[in-house]
């Protein structure tokens, strides 16, 4: 199963939407420490590839910015294979980076998942959007089954 976590919150905080997200596809799926739970959490394209073409102050500021969302992945992974591992869970973390949707989709394949799990915030369940929902877009780059879980924020 492939989770993506969002950076919004941590397990440290009561009812977190991406804890609700973790709770939510162990008990839905029935998941035994026999299974391996993949997380996945991806950053928007790198800033520095964007602003090649800019003085090298902006080019340095890009870099910096890019090292430290890396690192907040990176935390927020780690915050939740804890969480996991303490429970009893195999978990593997992915920190990836680029097009949201080409990487859960791409993370998925190459992990062999059996479903891919994201959450929805129920705010924006009923909001029309003039990009396609991450959802929608799972669904056609991918022949997993793809479940969205409404969440509460």
């Amino acid at each position: 199963m492939a989770a993506a976590p969002d950076g919004a919150d941590s397990p440290a905080h009561s009812a977190s939407p991406n804890e609700q997200l973790l709770v939510w596809a162990v008990r839905s799926y029935n998941l035994t420490p026999d299974d391996t739970i993949v997380l996945v959490n991806v950053r928007s394209e790198v800033a520095s590839v964007k602003t090649k073409a800019y003085s090298t102050h902006v080019a340095a500021y890009a870099s910096i910015y890019d090292a430290e969302e890396r690192q907040k992945s990176l935390e927020l992974l780690q915050i939740y294979h804890d969480y996991l591992s303490r429970r009893g869970f195999r978990c593997r973390a992915l920190a990836l980076s680029g097009d949201k949707r080409e990487q859960i989709a791409a993370a998925a394949a190459s992990e062999d998942a059996d479903c891919i799990v994201v959450g929805q915030p129920r705010r924006h369940m009923s909001l029309i959007r003039t990009k396609r929902p991450l959802v929608t877009s799972l669904v056609q780059l991918t022949d997993i089954p793809v479940t969205a879980v409404p969440l509460l924020r």
